[in-house]
Protein backbone atom coordinates (compact mmCIF):
# COMPACT_ATOMS: atom_id res chain seq x y z
CA UNK A 1 0.00 0.00 0.00
CA UNK A 2 2.57 2.43 0.87
CA UNK A 3 4.12 1.64 -2.71
CA UNK A 4 1.35 2.11 -4.52
CA UNK A 5 0.66 5.65 -2.33
CA UNK A 6 4.15 6.97 -3.34
CA UNK A 7 3.69 5.92 -7.06
CA UNK A 8 0.28 8.33 -6.36
CA UNK A 9 -2.36 6.33 -6.00
CA UNK A 10 -5.40 8.33 -4.88
CA UNK A 11 -6.48 7.33 -1.34
CA UNK A 12 -9.97 8.67 -1.58
CA UNK A 13 -10.88 7.35 -4.78
CA UNK A 14 -14.07 5.21 -4.69
CA UNK A 15 -14.62 1.72 -5.76
CA UNK A 16 -17.37 -0.23 -7.38
CA UNK A 17 -19.96 1.14 -4.52
CA UNK A 18 -17.85 4.43 -3.78
CA UNK A 19 -16.69 2.63 -1.32
CA UNK A 20 -13.04 4.34 -0.14
CA UNK A 21 -9.82 2.72 0.49
CA UNK A 22 -9.99 3.26 4.46
CA UNK A 23 -13.86 2.00 4.26
CA UNK A 24 -12.56 -1.16 2.55
CA UNK A 25 -9.67 -1.14 5.10
CA UNK A 26 -12.68 -1.11 8.22
CA UNK A 27 -14.29 -3.99 7.21
CA UNK A 28 -11.77 -6.57 7.91
CA UNK A 29 -9.80 -7.51 10.99
CA UNK A 30 -6.36 -7.47 11.34
CA UNK A 31 -5.60 -4.64 9.21
CA UNK A 32 -4.92 -2.22 11.61
CA UNK A 33 -1.30 -1.05 9.90
CA UNK A 34 -3.32 -0.60 6.45
CA UNK A 35 -6.12 1.95 8.31
CA UNK A 36 -2.98 3.57 9.58
CA UNK A 37 -1.01 4.14 6.60
CA UNK A 38 -4.38 5.53 4.75
CA UNK A 39 -4.62 7.91 7.53
CA UNK A 40 -0.92 9.12 7.13
CA UNK A 41 -1.70 9.29 3.81
CA UNK A 42 -4.66 11.74 3.82
CA UNK A 43 -7.75 9.60 4.08
CA UNK A 44 -10.33 11.05 5.04
CA UNK A 45 -12.41 9.55 8.42
CA UNK A 46 -15.20 11.53 7.73
CA UNK A 47 -16.19 10.39 4.11
CA UNK A 48 -19.34 8.53 4.02
CA UNK A 49 -20.55 5.32 2.11
CA UNK A 50 -23.47 5.00 0.15
CA UNK A 51 -25.40 4.46 3.10
CA UNK A 52 -24.23 7.48 5.28
CA UNK A 53 -21.90 5.37 7.69
CA UNK A 54 -18.48 6.57 8.91
CA UNK A 55 -15.33 4.41 8.66
CA UNK A 56 -15.51 4.11 12.10
CA UNK A 57 -19.02 2.49 12.02
CA UNK A 58 -17.72 0.03 9.64
CA UNK A 59 -15.08 -0.68 11.86
CA UNK A 60 -17.24 -0.94 14.95
CA UNK A 61 -18.76 -3.83 13.60
CA UNK A 62 -16.26 -5.70 11.62
CA UNK A 63 -12.55 -4.61 13.01
CA UNK A 64 -10.61 -4.50 16.44
CA UNK A 65 -11.44 -1.83 19.33
CA UNK A 66 -7.73 -0.35 18.76
CA UNK A 67 -9.03 0.55 15.00
CA UNK A 68 -12.08 1.91 16.30
CA UNK A 69 -9.66 4.01 19.11
CA UNK A 70 -7.11 5.09 16.21
CA UNK A 71 -10.38 6.34 14.09
CA UNK A 72 -11.96 7.89 17.29
CA UNK A 73 -9.40 10.04 17.41
CA UNK A 74 -9.37 11.76 13.93
CA UNK A 75 -13.53 11.42 13.79
CA UNK A 76 -15.55 14.56 13.90
CA UNK A 77 -18.75 13.47 16.50
CA UNK A 78 -21.49 12.60 14.06
CA UNK A 79 -25.21 14.11 14.80
CA UNK A 80 -26.73 10.43 15.00
CA UNK A 81 -24.71 9.45 17.77
CA UNK A 82 -26.27 11.34 21.30
CA UNK A 83 -22.92 9.98 23.05
CA UNK A 84 -19.59 10.21 21.47
CA UNK A 85 -17.09 7.89 23.09
CA UNK A 86 -15.76 4.13 21.93
CA UNK A 87 -18.16 1.78 24.20
CA UNK A 88 -21.07 3.84 22.90
CA UNK A 89 -19.70 3.81 18.77
CA UNK A 90 -19.57 -0.03 19.28
CA UNK A 91 -23.15 -0.10 21.01
CA UNK A 92 -24.98 1.66 19.04
CA UNK A 93 -23.95 -0.01 15.72
CA UNK A 94 -24.94 -3.16 16.75
CA UNK A 95 -28.15 -1.78 18.24
CA UNK A 96 -31.67 -2.93 16.52
CA UNK A 97 -32.25 0.70 15.84
CA UNK A 98 -29.02 1.02 13.70
CA UNK A 99 -29.23 -1.64 11.59
CA UNK A 100 -33.28 -1.70 10.99
CA UNK A 101 -31.82 2.42 9.79
CA UNK A 102 -29.07 0.89 7.46
CA UNK A 103 -31.60 -1.78 5.64
CA UNK A 104 -34.12 0.68 5.00
CA UNK A 105 -31.08 2.64 3.43
CA UNK A 106 -30.35 -0.20 1.45
CA UNK A 107 -33.67 -0.78 0.59
CA UNK A 108 -33.83 3.20 -0.48
CA UNK A 109 -30.60 3.21 -2.62
CA UNK A 110 -31.31 -0.27 -4.28
CA UNK A 111 -34.46 1.00 -5.35
CA UNK A 112 -32.99 4.48 -6.50
CA UNK A 113 -30.15 2.27 -8.60
CA UNK A 114 -32.81 -0.21 -10.30
CA UNK A 115 -34.99 3.10 -11.20
CA UNK A 116 -31.91 4.46 -12.92
CA UNK A 117 -30.92 0.89 -14.36
CA UNK A 118 -34.38 1.32 -15.95
CA UNK A 119 -34.03 4.51 -17.52
CA UNK A 120 -30.88 3.38 -18.94
CA UNK A 121 -32.58 0.32 -20.62
CA UNK A 122 -35.50 2.65 -22.17
CA UNK A 123 -32.70 4.52 -24.44
CA UNK A 124 -30.77 1.41 -24.88
CA UNK A 125 -27.52 1.83 -22.95
CA UNK A 126 -27.41 -1.82 -21.79
CA UNK A 127 -24.06 -1.20 -20.28
CA UNK A 128 -24.99 1.67 -18.32
CA UNK A 129 -28.40 -0.96 -17.40
CA UNK A 130 -26.34 -3.50 -16.49
CA UNK A 131 -23.96 -1.33 -13.78
CA UNK A 132 -26.60 0.28 -12.18
CA UNK A 133 -28.63 -3.59 -11.71
CA UNK A 134 -24.93 -4.65 -10.42
CA UNK A 135 -24.61 -2.30 -7.80
CA UNK A 136 -28.52 -2.76 -7.00
CA UNK A 137 -27.68 -6.35 -6.38
CA UNK A 138 -25.09 -5.08 -3.87
CA UNK A 139 -28.18 -3.62 -1.37
CA UNK A 140 -29.99 -7.19 -2.09
CA UNK A 141 -28.67 -9.94 -3.96
CA UNK A 142 -32.36 -11.75 -4.10
CA UNK A 143 -33.87 -10.00 -6.15
CA UNK A 144 -34.84 -11.26 -8.78
CA UNK A 145 -36.18 -8.96 -11.25
CA UNK A 146 -32.57 -7.35 -10.55
CA UNK A 147 -31.21 -10.41 -12.35
CA UNK A 148 -33.59 -11.04 -14.61
CA UNK A 149 -33.44 -7.22 -16.03
CA UNK A 150 -29.63 -7.75 -16.11
CA UNK A 151 -30.02 -11.02 -18.29
CA UNK A 152 -31.61 -9.25 -20.65
CA UNK A 153 -29.19 -6.44 -20.79
CA UNK A 154 -26.07 -9.20 -21.74
CA UNK A 155 -28.30 -10.62 -24.01
CA UNK A 156 -29.09 -6.99 -25.93
CA UNK A 157 -25.04 -7.11 -25.37
CA UNK A 158 -24.71 -10.40 -27.07
CA UNK A 159 -23.06 -11.70 -23.74
CA UNK A 160 -24.69 -15.24 -23.60
CA UNK A 161 -22.80 -16.36 -20.95
CA UNK A 162 -23.44 -13.80 -18.37
CA UNK A 163 -27.20 -13.94 -19.70
CA UNK A 164 -27.32 -17.41 -18.83
CA UNK A 165 -25.95 -16.88 -15.20
CA UNK A 166 -28.38 -14.28 -14.23
CA UNK A 167 -31.14 -15.96 -15.45
CA UNK A 168 -30.83 -18.78 -13.87
CA UNK A 169 -29.97 -16.48 -10.53
CA UNK A 170 -33.46 -15.65 -11.14
CA UNK A 171 -34.95 -18.64 -11.61
CA UNK A 172 -33.43 -19.91 -8.06
CA UNK A 173 -34.96 -16.76 -6.21
CA UNK A 174 -38.40 -16.87 -8.34
CA UNK A 175 -38.79 -21.08 -9.55
CA UNK A 176 -42.44 -19.92 -10.79
CA UNK A 177 -41.67 -16.45 -12.68
CA UNK A 178 -41.74 -17.45 -16.48
CA UNK A 179 -39.50 -14.21 -17.18
CA UNK A 180 -36.31 -16.21 -15.69
CA UNK A 181 -36.67 -19.06 -18.00
CA UNK A 182 -36.94 -17.59 -21.25
CA UNK A 183 -34.25 -15.50 -20.38
CA UNK A 184 -32.42 -19.03 -20.33
CA UNK A 185 -34.06 -19.79 -23.09
CA UNK A 186 -32.62 -16.78 -24.91
CA UNK A 187 -29.21 -17.15 -23.85
CA UNK A 188 -29.01 -20.85 -24.89
CA UNK A 189 -30.22 -19.90 -28.74
CA UNK A 190 -27.39 -17.30 -28.41
CA UNK A 191 -24.78 -19.62 -27.61
CA UNK A 192 -26.09 -21.94 -30.06
CA UNK A 193 -27.56 -24.37 -27.94
CA UNK A 194 -30.56 -25.11 -29.13
CA UNK A 195 -31.95 -28.07 -27.85
CA UNK A 196 -31.06 -26.88 -24.31
CA UNK A 197 -32.83 -23.78 -25.44
CA UNK A 198 -35.82 -25.52 -26.31
CA UNK A 199 -35.96 -27.24 -22.69
CA UNK A 200 -35.88 -23.40 -21.20
CA UNK A 201 -38.22 -22.36 -23.76
CA UNK A 202 -41.08 -25.06 -22.63
CA UNK A 203 -40.56 -24.64 -19.23
CA UNK A 204 -41.60 -20.54 -20.05
CA UNK A 205 -45.07 -22.09 -21.60
CA UNK A 206 -46.27 -24.24 -18.82
CA UNK A 207 -45.96 -20.97 -17.04
CA UNK A 208 -47.46 -18.80 -19.35
CA UNK A 209 -48.57 -20.85 -22.68
CA UNK A 210 -50.54 -18.28 -24.38
CA UNK A 211 -47.50 -15.81 -24.77
CA UNK A 212 -46.59 -15.56 -28.47
CA UNK A 213 -43.08 -14.23 -27.86
CA UNK A 214 -42.16 -17.59 -25.90
CA UNK A 215 -44.06 -19.77 -28.95
CA UNK A 216 -42.51 -17.90 -31.70
CA UNK A 217 -38.94 -18.40 -29.64
CA UNK A 218 -39.66 -22.06 -29.00
CA UNK A 219 -40.70 -22.13 -33.01
CA UNK A 220 -37.44 -20.43 -34.26
CA UNK A 221 -35.34 -22.62 -31.49
CA UNK A 222 -36.56 -25.85 -32.13
CA UNK A 223 -35.99 -25.52 -36.18
CA UNK A 224 -32.42 -24.97 -35.44
CA UNK A 225 -31.84 -27.55 -33.31
CA UNK A 226 -33.48 -29.54 -36.84
CA UNK A 227 -30.96 -28.01 -38.51
CA UNK A 228 -28.56 -28.60 -36.65
CA UNK A 229 -28.87 -32.12 -35.80
CA UNK A 230 -28.56 -32.89 -39.92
Amino acid sequence: MKLLIQAGANVHAGGFKGTTPLLLACSRRGNIRFVKCLLEAGADPNAHDELGRLPIEIAAVHAERKVIQILFNVTRNPQTMPVWSVNFVQRYVNSAAYQERVIKESCLRKDELKLQGDKAMKIMDYNAAATLYSMALKFDDADATLYSNRSLCWLRLGEGDEALSDARACTRISPEWEKGYYHQGMAFHLLQDYVSACGALIEALKLDPENPQFVNALRDALERAKCSSR
